[in-house]
């Protein structure tokens, strides 16, 4: 009998080489690609007497906030209460769960392509480099300490409305205290000799006991939020729990 017409015959398969099999060899898998993650900012009212006025300044470009920066689940910010046994100010909490201060809005900051890894160093070397006793209220505190951290993961830089009053505030600041150093600066050297700024040890000793405005105060709340009040971490390194682990739902704490 007359078999199928050509174009309707499945195509022959090849060959094989003698001495090989049939059986499919095993692939070498490919790595998995980690997906970009989202990056969040999480905006706060300092206190409910701020919630209209903020409302009012924030048309102007300015306000009195507090920001978290929310990446893998948990919501991250600096305040100058320690943080594990290193006395870091970094801290983290479930997003959006600050309850020492008001929630007012997310700000969607695009994705970023550091992998889980790499955001995992860049808040361990945070750690280090953002030491409780250097808070400062009007020049370096959480929205700065969200700034930086949003410049490290290479997405949309914070906007200025959220630091612009600690800015201005550090303006006057400088300017005050400025022209009182150079009223007395002439008799000052005259009777003690020049000064010299403290350097190591000793910048952070006066650091710690300068004198701080009261909103330091509140925003260390936050800091207190995943422990009793005056109780440190049990974690022993401050990077023990830096990313969930798998499984976990986003903003859950690690058991």
């Amino acid at each position: 009998a007359a078999g199928p017409p050509s174009h309707l015959r499945p195509p022959s398969r090849p060959a094989l080489p003698l001495g090989t099999s049939a059986r499919r060899q095993p692939s070498t898998p490919m790595p998995l690609r980690e997906e970009p993650q989202p990056v969040r900012v999480n905006i706060y009212d300092l206190g409910p007497s701020l919630v209209l006025a903020n409302a009012v300044c924030k048309a102007i470009g300015t306000g009195a906030f507090h920001a978290g920066v929310e990446v893998l689940g948990r919501e991250w910010s600096f305040c100058p209460s320690p943080v594990g046994r290193c006395g870091s100010g970094v801290f983290h909490i479930p997003p959006k769960g600050c309850t020492a201060h008001i929630f007012r809005e997310t700000l969607e900051m695009g994705r970023t392509k550091r992998t889980q890894r790499e955001i995992g160093g860049i808040l361990q070397q945070m750690m280090m480099e953002w030491h409780c006793t250097s808070y400062d209220l009007l020049r370096r505190n959480c929205c700065h300490f969200a700034a930086e951290f949003l410049q490290r993961l290479a997405v949309a830089e914070l906007p200025g409305w959220v630091t612009s009053l600690a800015g201005v505030g550090a303006m006057l600041r400088s300017g005050i205290h400025g022209r009182g150093f150079h009223h007395n600066e002439a008799a000052h050297n005259a009777q003690h000799g020049p000064a010299v700024a403290p350097t190591g040890a000793r910048a952070l000793k006066d650091n710690a006991h300068r004198p701080s405005l009261p909103n330091v105060a509140v925003a260390a709340n936050c800091a207190a939020q995943g422990h009793r009040a005056g109780e440190r971490p049990r974690s022993k390194s401050p990077t023990k729990h830096l990313l969930p682990p798998e499984g976990n739902r986003a903003g859950e704490r690690p058991r």
